[in-house]
C-alpha cells in the first residue's frame, strides 16, 4: 500500500461536530478524506430544509455543518432520531444515558461503517465514538485504524475522582459514575488493542496511560486547535484594579471540571471578584449549587455561538480541571487574550508564569492564591495577555493542521 498523502483515503468515523470537524475538514482539504460517517449534519437532507427555512435555528445547529460538501457526509439521522426520543422519553438515568445511548449510537456508527465496506479506504479514524467493533473489521480488511483518546483513560479518571466523591457525595451519584466509568474502561482497552495508532491532546493523557499500563508507545500527541476569534491584532487586555476581577469558567458544572472547588474560592473572594460558570448544571442541585455565595453567575448551557461576548467580558479564565484531553476552552480564552488558571491536567501547553498560571487539582485554597495575585498586582493582567496572545495562533485550526498532517505523513502501512 502507497502511503504517500495524495494517495491514502482516510474515512473518519465521528459522533457531533466535535471541534467543528476538524478531522474530516482538514483531510478533505487535502484530498485525503474518503467519507465522513456521523450521525447527522445539518446541511444534508432533510434537516437542511430547516437549516435554510428558519434563520432563527441556524445558530443551535451551525455546530452540526461540516466544512465541506454534504456528498462527502454519510449519516444515520432515523437511528439518532430514534434513539434521541428514546432517551427523552424514557428519561434515562446516567447509566442508561452511557450504555444506551452514547454506546448504542456509537456501534450503531461503526455498523454503519462496516456495511458500506469503509467506502474503499485505507485507513479509519474514530472520533468520540465507541471503535472496537469496527476496528476488529478494519483489522481483517488490512485498513491502518487511528483513534483518537479525547480524555485520560477512565481508570484513571475514576482513580482522581475517588476523593472528590467522598468530599462531595451528593454532587453525583458516585456508585453509577464508579459504574460509568468502569465501563467505558472495558471498551477502552479493547479498542487499545485494534488501534494501530492513538492520537492524544496533550502528554497528560498519554502519561495517563503509561501510568496505568496503556500502549503509550501507541500514543502520538497532537495538540487541538480552535477557529480565529475574530481578535486578531487586538491589544492586550486591560485590568484596571478599583472593580471586581471578572473570571470566567466554561464547561458542564462537574466533579471533574473541578466545580466545587470554584465555588469554594468564589465564597473566600467576595467583594473583590465575580465569577460567572457557563455550562450544563447539574440536577437535582448540589448543596454547593443550592447556597451559592452572590458573586457567582451561573449560565447554563449556551450555543457556542453565544459565548465570544463572555470571553471578551472576562479578565481571566479558569478551568481546575481533574481530568481532561485537552479542553479547547481554553484555546478559545487564550485566541481572546485571557491569562489562564488550569491545573496540569487540562492538557495545555501555557507555561507557568507567563500565559496564567498553573495550579495543582482539588484545592480551593491554591485557585485563591493564583486570582490574589491578579487582584494584588493588576498589571499581571496585561502582561499575561499580551503573552496568552502571542501564544495563541499555536491554538488555532491552522496550527492543528499542520500537526496533524505532519503526524498523517508518518503514517506506515500495516
Amino acid at each position: 500500500m502507497n502511503t504517500n498523502t495524495h494517495d491514502l483515503k482516510i474515512a473518519v468515523g465521528q459522533i457531533g461536530g466535535r471541534m467543528y470537524y476538524g478531522v474530516p475538514a482538514i483531510l478533505y482539504r487535502h484530498n485525503l478524506l474518503s467519507k465522513l460517517y456521523t450521525d447527522w449534519v445539518a446541511n444534508k437532507f432533510p434537516v437542511n430544509i430547516f437549516y435554510n427555512a428558519f434563520p432563527a435555528i441556524r445558530a443551535r445547529l451551525n455546530s452540526h455543518v461540516p466544512p465541506f460538501p454534504p456528498e462527502w457526509v454519510s449519516q444515520m439521522l432515523a437511528t439518532s432520531l430514534i434513539k434521541h426520543f428514546e432517551k427523552k422519553l424514557f428519561h434515562y438515568t446516567p447509566w442508561q444515558l452511557h450504555t444506551q445511548y452514547y454506546y448504542s449510537l456509537g456501534t450503531a456508527l461503526e455498523k454503519s461503517i462496516i456495511k458500506d465496506n469503509f467506502n474503499r479506504a485505507q485507513a479509519i479514524f474514530m472520533i468520540g465514538s465507541t471503535s472496537a467493533l469496527v476496528f476488529q473489521e478494519a483489522k481483517k480488511r488490512g485498513l491502518i485504524t487511528i483513534m483518537e483518546q479525547i480524555i485520560a483513560p477512565s481508570q484513571y479518571t475514576l482513580a482522581l475522582l475517588q476523593e472528590v466523591c467522598d468530599k462531595y457525595p451528593d454532587w453525583q451519584k458516585v456508585d453509577e459514575e464508579k459504574m460509568i466509568l468502569t465501563f467505558w474502561n472495558d471498551q477502552q482497552w479493547k479498542e487499545w488493542d485494534s488501534a494501530d495508532y492513538i492520537v492524544c491532546g496533550s502528554s497528560f493523557v498519554v502519561d495517563a496511560m503509561r501510568k496505568i499500563g496503556g500502549p503509550a508507545d501507541k500514543t502520538v500527541v497532537i495538540p487541538y486547535g480552535v477557529p480565529l476569534s475574530g481578535n486578531q491584532g487586538q491589544s492586550p487586555n486591560n485590568y484596571p484594579g478599583g472593580r471586581k476581577l471578572r473570571v470566567l469558567t466554561v464547561g458542564t458544572l462537574e466533579l471533574r471540571k473541578g466545580t466545587p472547588y470554584i465555588i469554594e474560592s468564589a465564597r473566600q473572594l467576595q467583594g473583590e471578584c465575580e465569577f460567572v460558570l457557563i455550562g450544563s448544571i447539574p440536577q437535582p442541585l448540589p448543596r454547593l449549587l443550592r447556597d451559592l455565595p452572590g458573586n457567582v453567575k451561573l449560565v447554563g448551557h449556551i450555543p457556542r455561538s453565544y459565548i465570544g461576548s463572555y470571553y471578551q467580558w472576562a479578565d481571566v479564565f479558569l478551568l481546575p480541571s481533574l481530568s481532561e484531553g485537552s479542553a479547547t476552552v481554553c484555546y478559545e480564552a487564550l485566541s481572546y487574550g485571557l491569562p489562564l488558571i488550569v491545573t496540569p491536567n487540562t492538557g495545555q501547553f501555557i507555561t507557568d508564569g507567563e500565559e496564567g498560571f498553573i495550579i495543582q487539582p482539588k484545592s480551593a485554597e491554591e485557585i485563591t492564591i493564583a486570582l490574589s495575585k491578579f487582584l494584588n498586582q493588576p498589571q499581571l493582567v496585561k502582561e499575561m495577555s499580551a503573552k496568552a496572545l502571542k501564544l495563541s495562533p499555536q491554538a488555532t485550526l491552522e496550527a492543528y493542521e499542520q500537526r496533524l498532517m505532519n503526524f498523517i505523513h508518518t503514517i506506515k502501512p500495516n
